[in-house]
């Protein structure tokens, strides 16, 4: 990815715009980037490696560590 745009809206209903993002019930992933190990995180989370899906392994790690996401 070598450029990024993108826009939350704090409105009623709440919106995001742009991408890569993720929305699964009351959390929404909007990210920049890459997961390095993403093999052993998936599997740590117990989903599916799908390369092209890298918001959908970030929304299950959030689930998984919450805040403390970033040091795993």
């Amino acid at each position: 990815m070598n450029s990024f745009l993108g826009r939350i809206s704090k409105s009623t209903p709440f919106r995001i715009e742009g991408g890569p993002f993720h929305r699964d019930g009351d959390i929404a992933v909007f990210f920049r980037g890459y997961i390095a190990n993403s093999a052993a995180v998936a599997e740590t989370c117990g989903v599916p490696v799908v390369r092209e899906d890298t918001a959908r392994l970030f929304l299950a790690s959030y689930r998984r560590w919450g805040r403390d996401l970033q040091r795993h």
